[in-house]
């Protein structure tokens, strides 16, 4: 009984291509990094400092839009810095507590549409 090789057509003889897509653990990855629900309007009555009451919530939402566009963490993450500003505080007063003193300040900002200009926000109303 002779048995000899015979040539093999390349598309069913290579390995199965893999899908990452369909793996489990990258949906749940873009399940967990996608909105669960629209936005809501923060429960802030700032006026003079931080310009909470001026932003519609048309804003809010094109804000929302614009954070969960990016379905990866480190793009999500880029997004939320690209609106903060981080300073170094101006002046340390001293204390006689056992925390330490804040080295830096956050300050959270929103783009208004609308209004064409960035605006100064709240830690609530950012998050």
């Amino acid at each position: 009984m002779d048995c000899f090789p015979v040539p093999v057509n390349n598309n069913s003889a290579r390995k199965r291509q893999r899908n990452p897509e369909t793996w489990k653990r990258n949906i749940a990855k873009v399940q967990r990094y996608s909105p669960k629900t629209l936005p809501k309007r923060p429960l802030c009555k700032h006026r003079k400092k931080f310009e909470c009451l001026s932003i519609s919530m048309r804003d809010i939402k094109e804000f929302h839009d614009g954070f969960y566009k990016f379905q990866d963490k480190s793009k999500q993450d880029a997004f939320i810095l690209k609106h903060c500003s981080i300073k170094q505080t101006r002046r340390h007063r001293p204390t006689t507590g056992s925390h330490k003193p804040k080295c830096s300040q956050i300050s959270y900002f929103m783009f208004s549409p609308t209004l064409k200009k960035r605006l100064k926000v709240c830690q609530n109303f950012f998050f």
